[in-house]
């Protein structure tokens, strides 16, 4: 209805003409992409794949197409809208992926997504290349800008967004940053056991006056029960602060914009948890043995 909006003040028409036929039309097309993309995940799999993605793009192409002829336009700029615009969207939904699948607590498979696919810059850029590749290409075959740019934002947004969002919806919080994990617990404390706590603490350096805890390749570890450990909490904050803190911390988070998206989160509250039961323990030996004991 935007893009309707747009292309009607640029042409000198009333801003509302053809709105109502443009927002039946975008719902019908959404719900058709959205479709698309549920078939392609149980065809392909949850990780995008070249097959995956040129299914998609053929599908796009083609319905895009035939809605286009529908609204006056050419079925040439519609299947090119929404071919390219997917194809596109597909490359993105790679880059925001690790490769590996995990499975919900019903047994559904969903893509693990890397820090590029958990943050904000993922969803804008998706959307932006999806709408401008779909009006591109709408006009380089002679079809109508804006239409092409409502066709690759329908395509970007109600597709491949929309289900990377809703895999994160799927996503066990305790399994976050699984394809970040490159190592056991028993690797972990294999390389710190001869390390002090503030060796251990201040490894990856300093930020804002704290420290951020080991190195980045070693910040996420393989817990025993099958979940992920945020290092730098259980060392920083469960073992450094004690839980409480830890908890006036994900409060603190949450009064700030830029912190606003990580406070409350499982992953911490259970990593907070692991290092002060571990603190509890502390006489017991080295950082080696008692770890463990936590499981």
């Amino acid at each position: 209805m935007l893009t309707n909006a747009i292309n009607n003040i640029i042409n000198g028409v009333p801003f509302w003409y053809g709105m109502g036929k443009s927002g039946f039309m975008g719902a019908v097309s959404g719900a058709i992409s959205f479709g698309i993309g549920t078939i392609a995940t149980s065809q392909f799999g949850a990780v995008m794949s070249i097959g995956k993605a040129a299914f998609q793009a053929g599908m796009h192409g083609i319905t895009s197409g035939i809605m286009s002829e529908l609204q006056g336009g050419t079925f040439g700029s519609g299947f090119a809208a929404g071919a390219i615009s997917s194809l596109i969207s597909s490359g993105i939904e790679s880059l925001g992926q690790t490769g590996d699948v995990g499975t919900d607590a019903k047994g559904n498979e969903f893509a693990l997504r890397n820090n590029f696919g958990d943050g904000p810059l993922f969803k804008a850029t998706m959307l932006a290349a999806g709408g401008l590749s779909g009006g591109i290409s709408s006009s380089i075959v002679g079809g109508n800008f804006w239409a092409g740019v409502r066709q690759g934002l329908i395509t970007s947004g109600l597709n491949h967004l929309a289900h990377s969002v809703a895999n994160a919806f799927q996503e066990d919080p305790l399994k976050k940053h699984a394809g970040e994990a490159k190592h056991t617990l028993e690797e972990w404390e294999a390389r710190y056991k001869d390390m002090s706590w503030k060796e251990i603490a201040t490894e990856a350096g300093w930020k804002d006056g704290q420290p951020l805890g080991p190195n980045k390749e070693w910040r996420y570890i393989k817990a025993p029960d099958g979940n992920i450990m945020d290092m730098r909490h259980v060392v920083v904050v469960g073992y450094g602060y004690g839980e409480n803190a830890g908890r006036m911390i994900e409060h603190a988070q949450n009064l700030r914009a830029s912190t606003r998206g990580s406070a409350y989160d499982p992953q911490d509250y259970y990593s907070n948890k692991i290092g002060a039961y571990y603190y509890q323990m502390r006489h017991s030996g080295s950082w080696a043995s008692p770890l463990r004991k936590v499981f």
